[in-house]
């Protein structure tokens, strides 16, 4: 492990963590928690119920809104800030799903809505320290079938969705400073593994 990650892994040790996601979000934490036992980490991922308060030193995790609702996860974030957690965390990561944008999905007003969300929730809540991260993008299927549709300038909805997601991605890099983003994106399109 680098030194550089050791370090960050200690800073987690006095911080209060809300990660907000769906399905994927469940295999980031997966991944997370294989690099917290491999360091003796004394930092826990517990899911949030209704009851219990977050503790320093924890990455509290819970589903929001519906998969293909981008704008219920929205609201679930708010709510559960304002409603619950808003004084409780030092830390906020609202995670969108691939399958939150399709070919269809209207990026400009979806990407307004989220930066109206969270313009507001961070001019309410200074204390808390708000990451955001880019929206996973999905393998493109491939054969005969797609190559077909493609040579009759049928459109791969696959590529096309990936592409609305790729926009997506790219105003919230270019809206929000790169040390307040985990781009998720970037991370799964980079290496073959």
């Amino acid at each position: 492990m680098s030194i550089q990650l050791s370090r960050q892994i200690s800073s987690l040790a006095t911080k209060r963590v809300f990660f907000a996601h769906q399905s994927v979000g469940n295999n980031i934490l997966s991944g997370l928690e294989k690099i917290l036992n491999s360091c003796d980490s004394c930092v826990a991922i517990k899911h949030m119920d209704s009851t219990r308060n977050i503790i320093e030193g924890s990455i509290s995790h819970t589903e929001i809104g519906r998969n293909q609702d981008p704008q219920s996860k929205l609201i679930d974030f708010r709510n559960i800030i304002d409603n619950r957690i808003g004084n409780e965390i030092d830390i906020a990561v609202l995670k969108f799903c691939y399958i939150d944008v399709n070919e269809h999905t209207d990026i400009q007003a979806l990407f307004c809505q989220y930066q109206n969300t969270l313009t507001d929730l961070i001019n309410r809540y200074q204390n808390i320290s708000f990451i955001h991260t880019t929206i996973p993008l999905r393998h493109n299927a491939k054969g005969a079938g797609i190559i077909l549709r493609e040579l009759i300038r049928r459109p791969n909805k696959s590529k096309m969705a990936n592409i609305n997601r790729n926009k997506f991605n790219e105003l919230l890099v270019n809206n929000y400073p790169e040390a307040q983003i985990f781009d998720i994106a970037r991370i799964e399109s980079t290496y073959t593994n």
